[in-house]
């Protein structure tokens, strides 16, 4: 059984500081060693937990419902947007279809030739 894995080697695979040939060999080592797993687990949520408070702000519920507001206009100007490009892409090309109909379909009809009918 190989030896147990660092809580600094740990550490430095859950925030990215590991270099690529010792992320591959700490995952080697998670895949059989249970103990060091579950270090590395409460070491992530610990991680994920400081992450959190520091990184995220504490916004006001007035200011909630505002951004809220705002990410929903813009959700739907982005809408709005795209069914105008939508149409001016693909109206006239309906609108030639439509028109050309008509030949199409007469040209498509088989040619009598003066044979029997």
């Amino acid at each position: 059984m190989s030896r147990h894995l660092s809580v600094a080697e740990l550490s430095e695979f859950i925030t990215g500081q590991a270099a690529e040939n010792q992320q591959l060999r700490i995952i080697r080592h998670l895949e059989t060693c249970e103990t060091c797993l579950g270090v590395i687990d409460s070491l992530w949520s610990e991680t994920m937990s400081a992450l959190q408070k520091n990184a995220i702000p504490e916004i006001k519920s007035g200011r909630t419902i505002w951004l809220r507001r705002r990410i929903l206009r813009r959700i739907h100007s982005f809408e709005t947007n795209r069914s105008i490009l939508q149409l001016a892409l693909f109206g006239p090309v309906i609108f030639l279809k439509g028109l050309l109909e008509p030949w199409q379909s007469r040209d498509s009809k088989p040619k009598n030739n003066g044979g029997p009918q």
